[in-house]
């Protein structure tokens, strides 16, 4: 072994010929011996964020006959399926609220809104997926105002469908009236 480093081939070292052919063979079978690059994909679904599913109300207007400024009390007026919760899976356990404006009962001495949903004394007042009766209102009046109030809480989703009954007795000046009711959904009942 020895003899071999001292030996030159064309006076090329022994030893440093044999490392620039091994380097020299190594070079060419990497580009002869080839391995295809391989992909990999990584997949992964980026969701919007969640988005709470109350459902949905919707509540009709009413237009209620025309009446003549002081004549007094008036019957009520009463509207099948004049609101509507579709409420949905996230809805449940909600508490339908409503709120009455005050200011836009101005030209009423009284003024009462009552809604309700299901069957009473074998009489239908609208449907609900519970069959349970639902009822509330909210008033304006000489001896004290209720401005807001709430049903349930609502414990299975679906569609409920609601009868609104309005009474007022007018005010002695002619006007336009424009009452406005608002409708939520809450997390727990008004006070």
């Amino acid at each position: 072994m020895k003899g071999l480093i001292h030996k030159k081939w064309l006076s090329i070292p022994v030893t440093v010929f044999l490392v620039l052919v091994l380097t020299a063979g190594a070079v060419l079978a990497s580009g002869v011996i080839r391995i295809d690059p391989v992909d990999q994909i990584i997949t992964q679904n980026i969701n919007a964020p969640h988005v709470d599913d109350y459902g949905s109300i919707t509540a009709n207007p009413i237009s209620l006959p025309n009446v003549v400024a002081g004549a007094g009390s008036q019957l009520p007026q009463v509207t099948a399926n004049a609101v509507t919760v579709e409420l949905g899976p996230d809805g449940v356990g909600k508490y339908l609220c409503m709120k009455l404006d005050k200011v836009s009962t101005d030209p009423y001495i009284a003024y009462l809104v009552g809604i309700r949903s299901g069957e009473y004394s074998d009489i239908i007042y609208g449907e609900n997926p519970t069959g349970e009766f639902l009822t509330t209102a909210v008033w304006v009046m000489p001896a004290g105002d209720k401005l807001e109030s709430s049903i349930g809480p609502l414990t299975v989703k679906g569609t409920y469908y609601f009868e609104v009954s309005v009474s007022a007795t007018p005010g002695d000046a002619a006007d336009t009236a424009n009452v406005v009711i608002t409708y939520t959904l809450e997390d727990g009942p008004v006070e």
